[in-house]
């Protein structure tokens, strides 16, 4: 059996800050995917958006423009890249770390694909801060057992730590 290997890709959103998704390559060279975004993915992420969602979360207070926290996984296919939710997340400039090698990830997949559906079925409030696309994938990958030492590691200064930032 070939090597397999589960990397978190980057996605630049504005400034330093970057968007992670975790990318599984099988010993076949398929690509699996686990992401999250916000519901209302078309709505601008300005500065009154999200501070006003992170209000919302915090206090209950007034609405969350940004909507709920969305999770999933699947196949990488070409036209992911290309519109909706997961447009620009595999572009091949996108900085990337590997955080998992081995013969078989498959039973470690299986856990982040869960996670990421468990995450969804919660139906949180999406919160730029500190419910996010980031939170997720740091949650799947410690529960699949990624140590906190390997994604400090994987980590950029444009990320944020995932210490901070794990669903419970």
């Amino acid at each position: 059996m070939g090597s397999e290997n589960i990397s978190v890709v980057f996605t630049p959103i504005i400034g330093e800050m970057a968007h992670g998704t975790l990318v599984y390559t099988n010993s076949s060279g398929e690509q699996f995917y686990a992401g999250a975004t916000r519901s209302s993915w078309a709505t601008p992420t300005t500065a009154a958006n999200a501070l006003q969602a992170e209000v919302s979360q915090i206090g209950g207070i007034g609405s969350d423009p940004l909507g709920t926290l969305i999770a999933f996984s699947g196949v990488v296919t070409p036209d992911l890249n290309a519109s909706g939710p997961t447009k620009n997340w595999f572009n091949s400039t996108n900085a990337s770390a590997t955080l998992l090698s081995g013969s078989d990830l498959s039973s470690q997949w299986g856990v982040i694909s869960n996670t990421m559906g468990e995450i969804n079925n919660l139906n949180l409030q999406y919160a730029p801060i500190t419910q996010n696309s980031n939170s997720s994938w740091c949650t799947a990958a410690l529960n699949a057992g990624v140590s906190y030492s390997d994604l400090s590691a994987a980590q950029t200064s444009t990320q944020a730590s995932c210490t901070e930032r794990v669903i419970t």
